[in-house]
């Protein structure tokens, strides 16, 4: 990094940190629509020659129903695989054996549904033949192929910081470029939302099937996590995992996830930002040529399921040679809600730092490794989490009662004004190290407009402030109480002698 961009950045954060703890953040953030629906949040930063580039899709797995769990996540990976214009030699030849691909990969589909049950009569060698054909046509493609084509324009043109990512409700493009390549962005993002490919489809089907296999099926606290969701919400899609389940990931077609693809994608679905040394004129018009041109298509359908309130409490086991762990979960309150702002609070007196009531009286008596406390708040709920390492040789279920008990304690003495003043601190800190580069700063704002209506919301602080400790009080009474709450419990298998 450049010494006047450090420089830059240090003036920023000094300027933030010197605000008032109530006093709101303003920004000369510039709003607009395209016709086709595209919102476009510019933030002019002259400090420096070069410009952050950020798009924001609301599609994640929340929006995913059976069949096409992962979709979300393999669309991220297959966004970088090029167009009818990148990453090809000659689309024209290339097209005729895509379309060979899809037609076996219907058949193969057929034949797979054919073998879910033991009164089918599908050929476990038919899919074996079919897909060995995929393999080699695909294989045949790479001489049209110019691989990672997207990734290697923008290295050369001074690219940095290239990358995406997919969670429960939203997945993300970002590069910071220099100013004089804010055109070039602007085409190459907008001709992959335009035409994309999706080549390399069935190969990078199995990457992401590998990466869900060391993620999770050979990582016991991946598989514990995974497992205590899917116990957590009873009807709510987030409930699926982001990486998608694996007779999904096994049987999804390139058709069936382009289809995916046409829905959510809507210009009207995404959130562009743009942040740097630019011209509002210029980004108006240079969005407006490029991203404007993607054809307006209907508004995806919303999400409207939800888990039903809980009436018991769930539990889970996972039966591992990994040391045990424990996980609990309460459901919260709908986002925005003030009470999560009360949890928020409580669960950083809980763990946050060494003077955290969990470190003291968990930690540091040697009951457990470690111990966390977090609100996970997502677009849809907040579920409050709790995840433990009991320190051998005491069990999960002596964390478990040691934690219930740190509640009733809370529930019974309020916080002191010391607790609530640190960890405000702590979280106002956090939310100025998120604007200290701009890649922060353009998720913050991206996040606050897609799902909370309006960027101006990015700046929570005044509603952490407001919380007293009557509130933490009461939303632990409220929210954490034993028939709401789901326990997953990793558990070590027994060897024989």
């Amino acid at each position: 990094m450049s010494i006047l961009r450090r420089a830059g950045l240090a003036l920023c954060l000094v300027a933030l940190l010197a605000l008032p703890a109530a006093a709101s953040l303003e920004l000369p953030v510039r709003r607009f629509v395209l016709s086709n629906g595209l919102t476009v949040l510019f933030l002019p930063r002259p400090q420096v020659p070069v410009f952050t580039g950020y798009l924001l899709a609301r599609v994640g797995s929340v929006n995913e129903w059976p069949g096409i769990t992962g979709g979300s996540h393999l669309l991220e990976h297959l966004m970088f695989k090029g167009t009818r214009k990148l990453g090809t030699l000659d689309f024209k030849a290339e097209k005729p054996v895509l379309d060979r691909i899809d037609r076996l990969a219907s058949q193969m589909r057929r034949e797979q549904a054919l073998l879910r049950t033991g009164y089918g009569e599908g050929d476990p060698q038919r899919v074996a033949a079919l897909r060995s054909q995929i393999a080699e046509l695909e294989k045949g493609l790479k001489r049209y192929a110019v691989s990672d084509e997207l990734w290697g324009i923008y290295q050369r043109h001074g690219g940095t910081s290239l990358n995406a990512s997919t969670g429960w409700d939203s997945t993300q493009y970002y590069v910071q470029l220099p100013t004089n390549r804010f055109r070039m962005w602007a085409f190459l993002e907008s001709d992959r939302l335009t035409s994309p490919v999706f080549r390399e489809f069935y190969s990078e089907r199995d990457v992401v099937r590998e990466e869900r296999r060391l993620r999770v099926e050979t990582n016991p606290v991946g598989m514990l996590f995974e497992q205590f969701l899917a116990t957590l919400h009873s009807g709510s899609p987030y409930g699926n995992p982001v990486v998608g389940w694996p007779s999904d990931l096994d049987t999804v077609s390139r058709e069936y996830l382009l289809a995916y693809f046409n829905h959510y994608y809507a210009p009207s679905n995404l959130v562009a930002v743009v942040i740097g040394d630019l011209e509002e004129a210029e980004v108006r018009q240079g969005m407006a040529e490029t991203f404007g041109r993607i054809p307006r298509r209907p508004d995806p359908r919303p999400v409207f399921t939800r888990d039903i309130p809980p009436t018991g409490e769930r539990r889970v086991e996972v039966v591992s040679s990994a040391r045990p762990q424990v996980m609990i979960g309460y459901p919260g309150p709908p986002p925005g809600h003030p009470d999560q702002y009360a949890l928020e609070i409580l669960a950083g007196i809980l763990s946050r730092g060494r003077t955290s009531r969990l470190h003291r009286t968990m930690v540091q008596t040697g009951l457990v490794q470690d111990i966390s406390a977090d609100v996970y708040t997502r677009a849809l709920d907040n579920v409050f989490v709790v995840q433990a390492v009991p320190q051998a040789p005491h069990t999960a279920a002596e964390v478990e009662a040691a934690f219930q008990g740190e509640i009733e304690r809370l529930v019974a003495e309020p916080p002191e004004a010391w607790e609530l003043e640190k960890v405000r601190r702590n979280l106002e800190a956090d939310f100025v190290r998120s604007l200290g580069f701009p890649m922060g700063l353009a998720r913050v704002l991206a996040q606050a407009e897609a799902f909370r209506g309006t960027w101006r919301s990015f700046d929570e602080r005044p509603r952490h402030l407001a919380v007293t400790g009557i509130d933490v009080q009461r939303v632990a009474r409220e929210y954490l109480t034993r028939e709401r709450r789901t326990v997953a419990t990793l558990v070590q298998k027994e060897t024989t002698p």
